[in-house]
């Protein structure tokens, strides 16, 4: 049967001849005899190097030559089941078995052809059969392993897992199994398991620089940064080049704010790949974010050098130039940004920030517009077009209308509207909107008392506070 290993495969000097002669029969420039055990090695060379083309014919030929032959016809199942030929593998190996084969493979091959039509309790129980059937165990071991592989294919990781299971049972301290468990759980988004069993192939490997890194990487989607760096530093320091740990490392660094750290990783990340625009970029970044824009402006210099096209790099640049009030500069690379990526919403609210500086406000309105068209969550975007409106506060509330639509627990929002309801005189509706937004986050009212200070000389909105302001 075909095996999953994904070792490299070499031919020997006897398979390379017999493939030799084999072609020379198909391309009809000889004549030739192949016994069964031939046609066999045959089969298994197509399947070794990928091409199940030509294995389902040297297949066809083999069980022409040898009707009687159960080993071909089940090479064939095998085939047919790789190319998702399912039912006739299924007809064919109930043939097999009317020849009164009854032995591990055509359990084992049953079951791959079940797992293809989700049958998956047939699925079961023929791979429990095989194993059975087998007396060898390493062969039991294969039967396994071999499942657990088309489980995951499959998408049942936890069929994965059971089988998986079985193989700790009789080796508890295989760290290729538990970092196959750990994947599975990654695919389940247990998270929390799938880092118990990295740390279990640590416990039995130390030196397992890739539990490591998936472990770094677990911590780091669990938000718990400074875990995530020390796993991302022993993998590191196992080793120093590992790009992906170093990459990760970085990132780490900057959601912690520790911007300088970060640079320092990613230079070193740059040691093993110089040329990589993402990277330089991201320092850039740094140095933008730490108040030095000429290191930044270099940073996105040597980005737009080995990558013309990175949008990024162009809307960095926008946002350093507009700090200095070089607008006209700032436009061009936001554009450029937006030409590149048409679909960014950041880079829109960039420009409109631009646009509200140089007094163009019907075209910052217009950039505002796409900034909540690709992200509607974006409820500074959707604020700013409610102040856009003017004095119509009638518009700007059906503004604030469609945010929430999008942003129902947004209390920037409701507080907003309970100050615009407040300015109409809309009693109810202000009361409505003030509630909800101090349900919500009772601290976020800056702008509501910023817009109407005399608000609070209100009885029944002084009562509202103190029923949300005194949790605080």
């Amino acid at each position: 049967m075909s095996n999953n290993n994904f070792i490299e495969y070499e031919p020997d000097a006897e398979t390379v001849d017999l493939i030799k002669r084999y072609e020379n029969v198909v391309h009809r420039k000889s004549r030739d005899y192949f016994d069964e055990e031939e046609f066999e090695m045959i089969i298994d060379h197509y399947l070794s190097v990928n091409k199940s083309k030509e294995a389902i014919a040297a297949a066809d030929r083999g069980s022409a030559q040898y009707p009687y032959s159960s080993e071909l016809k089940l090479r064939y199942a095998d085939i047919l089941i790789i190319r998702g030929d399912v039912a006739r593998a299924l007809q064919l190996l109930q043939h097999v078995e009317q020849m009164g084969v009854n032995d591990s493979d055509v359990h084992f091959l049953k079951a791959r052809a079940y797992i293809r039509q989700r049958k998956f309790k047939e699925a079961e129980a023929h791979f429990e059969k095989s194993r059975q059937m087998e007396e060898r165990e390493d062969e039991g071991l294969r039967i396994l392993f071999s499942a657990a592989a088309d489980w995951i294919d499959a998408k049942e990781y936890r069929r994965a897992i059971a089988c998986f299971r079985q193989l700790l049972e009789l080796d508890s301290q295989n760290e290729y199994v538990l970092n196959d468990i750990a994947y599975c759980y990654e695919q389940l988004d247990d998270l929390e398991n799938a880092a118990h069993c990295y740390e279990q192939c640590i416990a039995v490997n130390p030196f397992n620089e890739t539990a490591w890194y998936n472990l770094g990487n677990i911590y780091s989607i669990q938000e718990d940064y400074e875990k995530a760096i020390q796993a991302f530093d022993f993998s590191i320091a196992i080793d120093s080049y590992n790009g992906p740990a170093l990459f990760n490392r970085a990132t780490v660094l900057v959601q912690l704010e520790r911007f300088r750290d970060a640079v320092d990783t990613f230079i070193e990340y740059l040691k093993i790949d110089p040329d990589n625009a993402q990277v330089l970029c991201a320092i850039a970044e740094c140095y933008e974010n730490m108040d030095d824009p000429v290191m930044a402006l270099d940073y996105y210099a040597q980005t737009l050098k080995i990558d013309p096209e990175c949008a990024d790099a162009y809307y960095g640049k926008g946002l350093i130039l507009m700090d200095r009030q070089d607008y006209d500069q700032a436009f061009d690379n936001m554009s450029l940004a937006l030409h590149i990526d048409t679909e960014n919403p950041e880079y829109y609210y960039g420009l409109g920030v631009l646009l509200l500086r140089i007094d163009a406000n019907d075209m910052a309105m217009q950039a505002f517009l796409r900034a909540v068209h690709y992200d509607t969550s974006d409820t500074e975007s959707w604020i700013i077009l409610s102040e856009l409106v003017g004095s119509d506060l009638h518009r700007a509330l059906a503004i604030l209308d469609r945010a929430c639509l999008h942003n129902p627990d947004d209390a920037a929002i409701h507080f907003r509207k309970a100050a615009l309801h407040f300015i109409l005189k809309n009693k109810k509706a202000c009361l409505a909107s003030l509630e909800r937004a101090l349900a919500i986050d009772p601290s976020d009212d800056n702008d509501f008392l910023a817009i109407c200070p005399e608000a609070m000389t209100h009885d029944d909105i002084k009562i509202l506070y103190s029923q949300y302001k005194k949790e605080i």
